[in-house]
Protein backbone atom coordinates (compact mmCIF):
# COMPACT_ATOMS: atom_id res chain seq x y z
CA UNK A 1 0.00 0.00 0.00
CA UNK A 2 1.45 3.38 -0.98
CA UNK A 3 2.09 6.14 1.51
CA UNK A 4 4.53 8.74 2.77
CA UNK A 5 6.29 8.73 6.15
CA UNK A 6 5.39 11.99 7.89
CA UNK A 7 6.91 11.27 11.29
CA UNK A 8 8.88 8.47 12.92
CA UNK A 9 9.54 7.40 16.51
CA UNK A 10 11.58 4.52 17.83
CA UNK A 11 8.67 2.09 17.55
CA UNK A 12 6.15 3.58 15.12
CA UNK A 13 5.65 5.38 11.80
CA UNK A 14 3.05 8.07 11.10
CA UNK A 15 2.09 7.38 7.48
CA UNK A 16 -0.02 9.51 5.14
CA UNK A 17 -1.50 6.97 2.74
CA UNK A 18 -2.30 7.65 -0.90
CA UNK A 19 -6.02 7.17 -0.24
CA UNK A 20 -6.03 10.19 2.09
CA UNK A 21 -5.89 8.28 5.37
CA UNK A 22 -3.31 9.04 8.07
CA UNK A 23 -2.38 6.76 10.95
CA UNK A 24 0.31 5.67 13.37
CA UNK A 25 1.59 2.24 12.37
CA UNK A 26 3.71 0.17 14.79
CA UNK A 27 6.95 -0.85 13.06
CA UNK A 28 6.36 -4.44 14.13
CA UNK A 29 3.38 -4.55 11.74
CA UNK A 30 5.34 -3.28 8.71
CA UNK A 31 6.78 -6.26 6.81
CA UNK A 32 8.47 -4.44 3.95
CA UNK A 33 11.65 -2.40 3.83
CA UNK A 34 11.28 1.40 3.80
CA UNK A 35 13.38 4.57 3.72
CA UNK A 36 12.91 6.68 6.83
CA UNK A 37 14.28 9.91 5.35
CA UNK A 38 12.52 9.69 2.00
CA UNK A 39 10.02 12.44 1.15
CA UNK A 40 8.56 10.37 -1.68
CA UNK A 41 5.69 7.89 -1.55
CA UNK A 42 6.74 4.32 -0.80
CA UNK A 43 5.15 0.90 -1.04
CA UNK A 44 4.37 -0.63 2.38
CA UNK A 45 3.41 -4.19 3.25
CA UNK A 46 1.39 -3.92 6.46
CA UNK A 47 -0.52 -6.46 8.56
CA UNK A 48 -4.07 -6.69 7.25
CA UNK A 49 -5.72 -6.57 10.69
CA UNK A 50 -4.12 -3.17 11.35
CA UNK A 51 -5.29 -1.71 8.04
CA UNK A 52 -8.82 -2.90 8.72
CA UNK A 53 -8.79 -1.73 12.34
CA UNK A 54 -7.68 1.80 11.41
CA UNK A 55 -10.03 1.96 8.42
CA UNK A 56 -7.24 2.46 5.90
CA UNK A 57 -7.62 -0.71 3.87
CA UNK A 58 -9.05 -0.16 0.39
CA UNK A 59 -10.68 -2.80 -1.78
CA UNK A 60 -8.04 -2.40 -4.46
CA UNK A 61 -5.93 -4.94 -6.30
CA UNK A 62 -2.88 -2.77 -5.66
CA UNK A 63 -3.10 -3.17 -1.87
CA UNK A 64 -0.57 -5.62 -0.47
CA UNK A 65 -1.39 -7.05 2.96
CA UNK A 66 0.14 -9.80 5.03
CA UNK A 67 -2.89 -12.04 4.56
CA UNK A 68 -3.06 -11.67 0.78
CA UNK A 69 0.48 -11.77 -0.60
CA UNK A 70 2.77 -13.88 1.59
CA UNK A 71 5.20 -14.60 -1.24
CA UNK A 72 6.35 -10.99 -1.52
CA UNK A 73 7.55 -10.77 2.09
CA UNK A 74 11.29 -10.69 2.81
CA UNK A 75 12.75 -14.16 3.54
CA UNK A 76 13.43 -13.30 7.18
CA UNK A 77 9.71 -12.90 7.81
CA UNK A 78 8.86 -16.50 6.88
CA UNK A 79 9.17 -17.74 10.47
CA UNK A 80 7.22 -14.85 11.93
CA UNK A 81 4.23 -15.73 14.14
CA UNK A 82 1.30 -14.30 12.21
CA UNK A 83 -1.17 -15.30 14.91
CA UNK A 84 -0.08 -12.29 16.98
CA UNK A 85 -3.04 -10.47 18.49
CA UNK A 86 -3.62 -6.84 17.52
CA UNK A 87 -3.03 -5.41 20.98
CA UNK A 88 0.58 -6.67 21.11
CA UNK A 89 1.67 -4.04 18.60
CA UNK A 90 -0.35 -1.05 19.75
CA UNK A 91 1.22 2.09 21.08
CA UNK A 92 2.09 2.12 24.75
CA UNK A 93 2.36 5.10 27.07
CA UNK A 94 6.14 4.90 27.01
CA UNK A 95 6.01 5.41 23.20
CA UNK A 96 4.01 8.66 23.35
CA UNK A 97 5.92 11.79 22.36
CA UNK A 98 4.84 15.43 21.91
CA UNK A 99 3.28 16.28 18.51
CA UNK A 100 2.11 12.73 17.82
CA UNK A 101 -1.33 12.54 16.15
CA UNK A 102 -3.99 9.89 15.52
CA UNK A 103 -3.11 8.14 18.77
CA UNK A 104 -5.03 5.02 19.75
CA UNK A 105 -4.16 3.57 23.14
CA UNK A 106 -5.65 1.32 25.82
CA UNK A 107 -5.20 1.55 29.57
CA UNK A 108 -6.84 1.79 32.98
CA UNK A 109 -7.97 4.89 34.83
CA UNK A 110 -5.49 5.40 37.67
CA UNK A 111 -6.53 8.80 39.06
CA UNK A 112 -9.44 11.13 38.33
CA UNK A 113 -8.89 14.88 38.53
CA UNK A 114 -11.37 17.74 38.65
CA UNK A 115 -13.32 19.32 35.80
CA UNK A 116 -12.47 22.87 34.75
CA UNK A 117 -13.94 25.68 32.65
CA UNK A 118 -12.22 28.10 30.29
CA UNK A 119 -12.96 30.98 27.93
CA UNK A 120 -12.72 30.21 24.21
CA UNK A 121 -11.35 32.61 21.61
CA UNK A 122 -14.87 33.34 20.35
CA UNK A 123 -15.99 34.36 23.84
CA UNK A 124 -17.97 31.21 24.58
CA UNK A 125 -17.39 28.98 27.56
CA UNK A 126 -15.66 25.64 27.28
CA UNK A 127 -15.12 22.79 29.68
CA UNK A 128 -12.48 20.17 30.20
CA UNK A 129 -11.46 17.36 32.50
CA UNK A 130 -8.42 15.19 33.02
CA UNK A 131 -7.39 11.85 34.45
CA UNK A 132 -4.29 9.70 34.77
CA UNK A 133 -4.07 6.79 32.34
CA UNK A 134 -2.02 3.72 33.21
CA UNK A 135 -0.66 0.81 31.22
CA UNK A 136 2.18 -1.62 32.07
CA UNK A 137 4.72 0.81 30.58
CA UNK A 138 3.80 3.86 32.69
CA UNK A 139 1.34 6.67 33.40
CA UNK A 140 0.25 9.72 31.39
CA UNK A 141 -2.23 12.56 31.93
CA UNK A 142 -5.19 12.57 29.53
CA UNK A 143 -7.10 15.81 28.93
CA UNK A 144 -10.69 15.65 27.66
CA UNK A 145 -12.08 18.74 25.93
CA UNK A 146 -15.68 19.97 25.72
CA UNK A 147 -18.16 17.15 24.99
CA UNK A 148 -15.64 14.47 25.97
CA UNK A 149 -15.60 15.79 29.54
CA UNK A 150 -19.09 14.31 29.89
CA UNK A 151 -17.40 10.93 30.27
CA UNK A 152 -16.82 11.91 33.90
CA UNK A 153 -20.55 11.49 34.60
CA UNK A 154 -20.67 7.90 33.31
CA UNK A 155 -21.07 5.05 35.80
CA UNK A 156 -18.23 3.27 33.99
CA UNK A 157 -15.78 6.13 34.55
CA UNK A 158 -14.07 4.99 37.75
CA UNK A 159 -10.57 4.26 38.99
CA UNK A 160 -9.26 0.91 37.72
CA UNK A 161 -11.81 0.74 34.89
CA UNK A 162 -10.58 0.05 31.31
CA UNK A 163 -10.66 2.80 28.70
CA UNK A 164 -9.69 3.26 25.07
CA UNK A 165 -8.51 6.59 23.66
CA UNK A 166 -8.97 6.92 19.91
CA UNK A 167 -7.69 9.53 17.41
CA UNK A 168 -6.08 11.72 20.08
CA UNK A 169 -2.93 13.85 19.94
CA UNK A 170 0.00 14.48 22.28
CA UNK A 171 1.58 17.71 23.45
CA UNK A 172 3.87 19.03 26.15
CA UNK A 173 1.99 20.08 29.29
CA UNK A 174 2.61 21.12 32.88
CA UNK A 175 3.05 17.51 33.96
CA UNK A 176 5.17 16.45 30.96
CA UNK A 177 3.84 14.81 27.79
CA UNK A 178 0.03 14.63 27.76
CA UNK A 179 -2.63 13.01 25.59
CA UNK A 180 -5.44 15.35 24.47
CA UNK A 181 -8.84 14.24 23.18
CA UNK A 182 -10.31 16.98 21.00
CA UNK A 183 -13.09 17.38 18.46
CA UNK A 184 -12.17 14.36 16.35
CA UNK A 185 -11.13 12.07 19.18
CA UNK A 186 -13.10 9.51 21.15
CA UNK A 187 -13.17 8.15 24.69
CA UNK A 188 -14.48 4.59 24.81
CA UNK A 189 -15.31 3.24 28.25
CA UNK A 190 -15.24 -0.53 28.84
CA UNK A 191 -13.98 -1.29 25.28
CA UNK A 192 -14.77 -4.76 23.93
CA UNK A 193 -11.24 -5.41 22.64
CA UNK A 194 -9.60 -4.69 26.00
CA UNK A 195 -6.94 -7.27 26.90
CA UNK A 196 -7.36 -8.09 30.61
CA UNK A 197 -4.16 -10.14 30.64
CA UNK A 198 -1.99 -7.29 29.40
CA UNK A 199 -3.81 -4.68 31.46
CA UNK A 200 -4.35 -6.23 34.91
CA UNK A 201 -6.20 -4.28 37.57
CA UNK A 202 -4.12 -1.82 39.58
CA UNK A 203 -3.19 -2.93 43.05
CA UNK A 204 -3.91 -0.55 45.92
CA UNK A 205 -0.49 0.22 47.34
CA UNK A 206 -0.26 1.98 50.69
CA UNK A 207 2.75 4.28 50.72
CA UNK A 208 3.98 7.48 52.28
CA UNK A 209 2.87 10.52 50.27
CA UNK A 210 5.18 13.54 50.36
CA UNK A 211 4.56 17.23 49.82
CA UNK A 212 6.19 16.85 46.40
CA UNK A 213 3.59 14.20 45.45
CA UNK A 214 0.72 16.49 46.42
CA UNK A 215 2.29 19.42 44.57
CA UNK A 216 2.78 17.39 41.39
CA UNK A 217 -0.81 16.13 41.43
CA UNK A 218 -2.24 19.61 41.90
CA UNK A 219 -0.02 21.02 39.16
CA UNK A 220 -1.25 18.29 36.80
CA UNK A 221 -4.75 19.82 36.87
CA UNK A 222 -3.52 23.28 35.98
CA UNK A 223 -2.41 25.00 39.20
CA UNK A 224 1.14 26.27 38.82
CA UNK A 225 1.99 27.34 42.37
CA UNK A 226 1.18 25.32 45.47
CA UNK A 227 1.91 26.10 49.12
CA UNK A 228 1.27 23.29 51.59
CA UNK A 229 0.74 24.80 55.05
CA UNK A 230 -0.97 21.96 56.89
CA UNK A 231 0.09 18.47 57.88
CA UNK A 232 -0.07 15.87 55.11
CA UNK A 233 -1.27 12.42 56.13
CA UNK A 234 1.57 10.01 55.28
CA UNK A 235 -0.96 7.26 54.49
CA UNK A 236 -3.67 8.79 52.31
CA UNK A 237 -2.24 12.23 51.41
CA UNK A 238 -5.09 14.25 52.94
CA UNK A 239 -4.47 17.76 54.24
CA UNK A 240 -5.10 17.84 58.00
CA UNK A 241 -5.13 20.49 60.71
CA UNK A 242 -2.05 20.70 62.92
CA UNK A 243 -4.34 20.31 65.96
CA UNK A 244 -5.41 16.79 64.96
CA UNK A 245 -3.64 13.65 66.15
CA UNK A 246 -5.33 11.36 63.65
CA UNK A 247 -6.25 11.84 59.98
CA UNK A 248 -9.88 12.80 59.56
CA UNK A 249 -10.15 10.72 56.36
CA UNK A 250 -8.32 7.44 56.98
CA UNK A 251 -7.96 7.55 60.81
CA UNK A 252 -4.22 6.88 60.77
CA UNK A 253 -1.93 8.74 63.24
CA UNK A 254 -0.37 11.98 62.00
CA UNK A 255 3.37 12.51 62.25
CA UNK A 256 4.26 16.06 63.34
Amino acid sequence: MQGKIVRETEKALFIAFKNGRESWVPKSTVYSSYHSNSEKAQEFTIAKWLLEKNNILLNSKNNTTIGELRSQLPPKIEDYDFSISSDESELKIIDIEPNMKSITIYGRIKEIYSKFRFDKADGSKGQGASFLLHDPSGDIRVVLWDQHAKAFTSNEFNVNEPVKINNAYAKKGRAGTEIHVGRYGRVILAPHAFNLTKHPKLKSVKRNITKEDITQRIQSIGISEVKVKRIICPYCGSMCSEKLKFCGKCGEPLVK
